[in-house]
């Protein structure tokens, strides 16, 4: 009977042990994808105080940088057509040129070269790769946020039909979301630095992550198309 105690106790501390490591992990990466938003922030602001102008908006990119195109200088990140929204239209102009412009300014850990794949055109999530994210001004304000988009390179550059091909496996789950809101902002996916719209468009058996209040934080389903900045 001792020696049946003892392999219990073991097998507790094994399992107690495991899930601790797995919270720890989890808990790593879900740092390690707030410091990457936070590096692009960092570099934004960099960017402007060595330019005077916002990355990819620069009418003066050409000046200091090759294979670069200028941007109208209106203090606006916009797609092609003008706009200024992450969720539809198509995948260029401006919104394409951010990227293009912070590695040519050395600003990023890596170097982004245009385009509508992931890591040529933009990068993914560190903590899940198959999410592209996008930037754009909001409301046709001089706001950035950076628009946290899932990807499938066959529907790409048309931001309509980015999302509406996927399941929705690969996006934040309200849980994920609502750690790192905690972390950076207030917890609330309505406002602040870190939001997420209860906004559809997920295919398959998922539902969105929050209620506008509250997220849903132990829903397995629940998705999460949150935007930062």
């Amino acid at each position: 009977l001792i020696e049946l105690s003892i392999v219990i106790v073991i097998i507790g501390l094994v399992i107690g042990g495991g899930m601790v490591g797995n919270d720890l992990i989890k808990s790593a990466q879900r740092r390690d994808q707030i410091a990457q938003f936070e590096m692009f922030q960092l570099a934004v602001s960099t960017f402007k105080i060595k330019y005077n102008q916002l990355a990819g908006d620069a009418n003066n990119a050409t000046d200091f940088f090759t294979s670069v195109s200028n941007g109208n200088g209106n203090g606006i990140l916009q797609l092609a057509d003008g706009t200024s929204r992450c969720d539809m239209g198509n995948y260029g102009g401006e919104m394409e040129q951010f990227f293009i412009h912070l590695s040519k300014a050395n600003l990023l850990d890596r170097n982004y070269t245009g385009g509508s794949s992931i890591n040529v055109g933009y990068p993914s999530l560190r903590i899940k790769p198959a999410i592209g994210m996008v930037v754009t001004s909001i409301n046709a304000s001089q706001q950035l946020r950076l628009c946290l988009r899932i990807v499938n390179p066959t529907s790409m550059p048309n931001l309509d039909n980015a999302d509406s091909v996927n399941t929705g496996s690969n996006a934040l789950t309200g849980e994920e979301s609502m750690f790192m809101d905690l972390k950076v902002d207030d917890g609330n996916p309505s406002k602040g630095r870190f939001t997420a719209p209860t906004e559809s468009g997920f295919s398959g058996a998922v539902t969105p992550c929050n209620d506008g209040t509250n997220y849903y934080s132990n829903v397995s389903t629940s998705r999460c198309r949150p935007a930062f900045g």
